[in-house]
This record gives C-alpha cells, sequence and structure tokens, in this order.
C-alpha cells in the first residue's frame, strides 16, 4: 500500500513538474506579452494555466480518495448485531420481608399449680384439642363433686315442686325458691367445671411442639410462665413493608416473585392484602403475600427477597445495559448498523430515550424501533460513520 500511494504521488508531483518547466519555457513569452501590454493575451493565458492547474487537483482528488478507501478498508470494525423486535417487559421493585404466619404462640397457663402431665414432647406433631398440659387443679375436682350433689338434689326439689305447682298444690314462692336453687347449683357447677377446664392446656391448633418450656413438677403462675411454643407450618405467608410512593402501584393480586436465599427457594404468588396505614416511622405500608404451597425448609422469620411487579410494558423494545453510551451533552446513544451512499456497511449513531431498566436490559422509549439492527460486541470501539463488517 505505501509502495503504491508513493508511486502515484511521484506522478502527481511529475505532473507539476512539467507544468512548472512549460511555465518555465513560456516565460519569455509571458515577459513579451507583459512588455507589449497585451492583457487579452495574458488573461488567456492564465486561464490556460489555471485550467490545467484544476485538472491535476480533481486527479489528485480521485488519488486521495483512492487512499481514504484503501484506509477506511485497513480501518473496519468486526463487530455483531442484533435485529430489534417487541417482547414484553416486567419491571420489579425489591424489598426484603419475612416469612410469618399466624400460628406461632407461647402459650401460658391461667391458673397457679403444679405441673401434673406433660405428655407431649419437643418436636411432637399435635392436633387440635389434644391435652399438652395438665396442671394440679387444687381439689376443684372435689368441690365439684360436692356442687354436683347439691345441684342433683336442687334439680330434684325443683322438679317435685313444680309438679305440685301445676296441680295447683303448694305456693308461688316455694316453686320459685326451688327453681332459684336450682338455677344457682347449676352456676356454681358450671363455674367450677370452667376453673378445672384452664389447668388443662389443649392446642388451639394443630402443630409443632417447638419449645418445651417447663418440666413436670413445676410450679406454673398465670400469665407468668410460659409452657411451650406451638407452631403450624400450614399457613406461612411473607410480611414485607413496601415504601409509601408505591403505593399506587402494589394492590391486592399484583404479581410477585419471591425468594428465600437460605434454602435456595423460588416461587411466584401474588399479593393477598396490602395495609391501609403508614407507619410514621418509615413511611412504608405492610403487605400480605401469600405462599401458595408448602415449601418443607419453610421457617417464620426466615428472609425473603421480594420482587413486586410495578410496571409492564407488552412491546417493549429492550437492549442491553452494556451497549449504552453518554456524549458530552449527557444524551444517551447507541450504534446502529446501516449502509452509505457507496452501499458499504457503516455504524452510525442514534440517540435515545431510555426507560426503565431490569435484568441489565434498558427499555427504549425513542430512538430506535422494531426492526432496527443494533451493534452489540464492539460497539464501544466504533465511530461515527466507521466501517464495520459481521464477525464469522
Amino acid at each position: 500500500m505505501f509502495g503504491q500511494r508513493t508511486t502515484y504521488r511521484h506522478y502527481l508531483l511529475g505532473g507539476l513538474l512539467l507544468i512548472t518547466a512549460a511555465c518555465n519555457n513560456n516565460t519569455p513569452d509571458i515577459d513579451a506579452l507583459i512588455e507589449k501590454h497585451d492583457n487579452e493575451a495574458l488573461h488567456q493565458r492564465r486561464n490556460e494555466i489555471q485550467k490545467e492547474l484544476q485538472n491535476l487537483q480533481e486527479k489528485a482528488q480521485v488519488i486521495d480518495n483512492y487512499f481514504a478507501d484503501q484506509d477506511n478498508d485497513q480501518q473496519t470494525a468486526l463487530v455483531t448485531i442484533d435485529t430489534l423486535k417487541p417482547t414484553v417487559f416486567k419491571h420489579y421493585i425489591e424489598v426484603q420481608g419475612d416469612l410469618t404466619t399466624d400460628e406461632n404462640i407461647l402459650l401460658y397457663s391461667e391458673t397457679s399449680g403444679v405441673i401434673q402431665q406433660l405428655p407431649i414432647e419437643k418436636g411432637q406433631a399435635v392436633t387440635k384439642g389434644q391435652v399438652l398440659v395438665v396442671i394440679d387443679d387444687g381439689g376443684l375436682n372435689s368441690q365439684l363433686a360436692q356442687l354436683q350433689t347439691q345441684e342433683n338434689l336442687a334439680k330434684t326439689t325443683f322438679e317435685r315442686q313444680s309438679r305440685l305447682w301445676e296441680q295447683n298444690i303448694g305456693s308461688e314462692m316455694q316453686y320459685l325458691e326451688a327453681k332459684s336453687n336450682f338455677e344457682s347449683a347449676q352456676s356454681s357447677v358450671k363455674q367450677i367445671q370452667r376453673q378445672i377446664d384452664k389447668s388443662t392446656i389443649r392446642a388451639p391448633f394443630s402443630g409443632v411442639i417447638d419449645e418445651l418450656l417447663v418440666e413436670q413438677g413445676q410450679l406454673s403462675m398465670p400469665g407468668q410462665t410460659p409452657l411451650l411454643r406451638l407452631v403450624s407450618l400450614n399457613n406461612l405467608y411473607v410480611d414485607a413493608s413496601i415504601p409509601e410512593n408505591y403505593l399506587s402501584v402494589v394492590k391486592v393480586d399484583s404479581e410477585v416473585e419471591i425468594f428465600i436465599r437460605s434454602i435456595n427457594e423460588k416461587f411466584e404468588t401474588k399479593v393477598e392484602q396490602v395495609g391501609s396505614h403508614i407507619n410514621p416511622e418509615n413511611r412504608t405500608f405492610k403487605t400480605r403475600i401469600n405462599i401458595p404451597r408448602k415449601i418443607d425448609l419453610a421457617r417464620p422469620n426466615q428472609i425473603a427477597s421480594i420482587r413486586l411487579n410495578d410496571y409492564t410494558n407488552e412491546e417493549a423494545i429492550l437492549i442491553p445495559n452494556n451497549i449504552i453510551q453518554v456524549n458530552g451533552q449527557g444524551e444517551s446513544y447507541v450504534y446502529v448498523y446501516t449502509k452509505d451512499d457507496k452501499d458499504k456497511t457503516i455504524a452510525k449513531r442514534r440517540l435515545i430515550e431510555l426507560g426503565k431498566t431490569q435484568n441489565n436490559q434498558t427499555e427504549i422509549l425513542s430512538g430506535l424501533e422494531s426492526g432496527d439492527i443494533i451493534l452489540i460486541d464492539g460497539a464501544k470501539s466504533v465511530r461515527d460513520g466507521q466501517r464495520i463488517r459481521l464477525q464469522n
């Protein structure tokens, strides 16, 4: 290439030298014309020389263009491309939440006494209504037996007095007194029975004994001594606090992606409930997110990463983040694959307006459309108008 360029330039230089020589050979003529003050002939001679110079300049430009084409061919960049087409784009906001359940409670006794029976073990599965703890009733069963005897006597007296009253025998006062005694005896029995029932702790729901906090023979104090923790994993949900500026986009049935990193569990679900209260301390509102299936390793208080769908475009134009560049005016641009007026493939700079970004892809609001071909690999090493060719 260098030898060819040198040869052509030698030709050009030779031509210029010939003109110079011709001008020198004709110098006496020009001097003679000047001495004769032959202005018309001088104008004619000058025009002839200018035409010769213009002709050589045009030839020199042809040579320059040839060399420029050769240089462009040598500087052709290798690129890869992608043809844009509409695709579904979903944007998500990301927050953290905790797995929780309404069936995770500490059980306390409602009466004081020594723990008489503890027919359960830690980790044992129990069913709703099953006896968990029995506390010494302090003689309440004996009192119950006495009251039941009194109740039976009062019932017999009342029934007899009722029959007499129906036969118009006896006074109304005797009938009402017998009725009152029977009802009072019934009330006393029910009251003692309720106290006795409090000495027997039963499972309020089916679950697992997660913690056993007492031993048989230990003294239990009402409201002070926790007996055990009962947990059910059947109705777990995710509790999350969402910034208030997303209140207009987070609704019941909004799509959600949940990832529990500690057990590497990922699933899709929907928002079940949106809170009506804004926490004044952190400006967030509560959401309850349903867990659609049982997950064996899921436990209350595990941390869950939450991705809430806040924006969807069914026909979005998306491009990779790493091909987007910014000029000195802060405008974003990419390079598209096109052809110049010589039918050569070139990189053409295209200004674009950016939308939302998700998963290393950015939505394009304007500047690109379906069918445009963008540069991918090599996009940041080309310049506007540079010739390009595709990598094999």
